[in-house]
């Protein structure tokens, strides 16, 4: 399939987390790009639905989701299959930007208890944004820690729309008490804070460079509450870091988890 704009993939379900993700897709500004919104219907076959090949559909739902002027989007349209919401989404290999709502109200729960933000995060087939909150992303934490993966992830944050509109832009590196035996993960982590701060030129990034004996996620989060971050932007080490995510309580897993702010995860290329 050829397409003529990006494309965001926003997974719909019609509820209330569904309806803040949608409001923050147009409290951002996308010129040009489109948006598919995707509905995934669940049968009790879908265990065997499951081995089937994901056949996506155009549809017209009761109350089809509209797009604010201001946005830019150039088109919407309405797709659905039957299916693991998260294996629907996860067949969206056409996508720029997949955006998911979490559900129910504490992180810990709707994040890691089965949910489809938990499944998807597995193997995003694009950078997944997990809209926590609806407003514009303004303020924006960046973290790296000097690896090709942060880098990516800075770079897809740069070439979004969205990062025109900010008004605040940090870059953060965490030297915890590993790398501060460890000289040449030190450097490492420092570089990349330079790396970063100089692709995000444009914004005048603040270049913030923690110590902390403690938790490096904790570091990240609460500099992410203290500057009122909106959106925290990190990579992972590809899909064997992403299910470390779920699983082993990674630093990206924990700021995944826990941040008030919404977040961007960027796999590995």
């Amino acid at each position: 399939m050829t397409l003529e704009h990006p494309v965001i993939v926003f997974g719909d379900d019609q509820s209330a987390h569904a309806d803040r993700a949608w409001l923050w897709i147009n409290n951002q500004r996308w010129p040009g790009w489109s948006v598919d919104v995707v509905t995934a219907v669940q049968e009790r076959d879908d265990v065997m639905s499951d081995e089937l090949p994901v056949s996506l559909t155009e549809w017209q739902p009761d109350s089809p989701r509209k797009a604010f002027a201001e946005t830019g989007i150039a088109s919407v349209r309405h797709l659905r299959s039957t299916g693991n919401p998260a294996r629907v989404l996860g067949s969206c290999r056409h996508a720029s930007l997949v955006v998911v709502g979490p559900r129910g109200t504490n992180p810990l729960k709707n994040m890691f208890l089965g949910s489809t933000a938990d499944n998807l995060l597995r193997e995003p087939p694009a950078p997944l944004v997990i809209a926590k909150t609806p407003g514009p992303a303004t303020r924006v934490l960046v973290c790296t820690d000097g690896s090709p993966n942060a880098r990516r992830a800075a770079e897809t944050f740069a070439g979004l729309p969205l990062a025109g509109h900010t008004d605040h832009v940090g870059v953060i590196g965490v030297i915890g008490v590993v790398a501060m035996a460890v000289p040449d993960q030190r450097g490492q982590i420092d570089k990349g804070v330079d790396a970063a701060a100089e692709l995000l030129s444009a914004r005048n990034p603040e270049p913030i460079r923690v110590e902390s004996e403690g938790d490096v996620a904790t570091a990240l989060l609460e500099h992410a509450t203290g500057l009122r971050t909106q959106l925290v932007v990190l990579g992972t080490r590809g899909f064997v870091g992403l299910r470390r995510i779920v699983r082993l309580g990674s630093t990206a897993g924990a700021v995944v988890r826990t941040a008030a702010a919404s977040v961007l995860v960027v796999p590995e290329g």
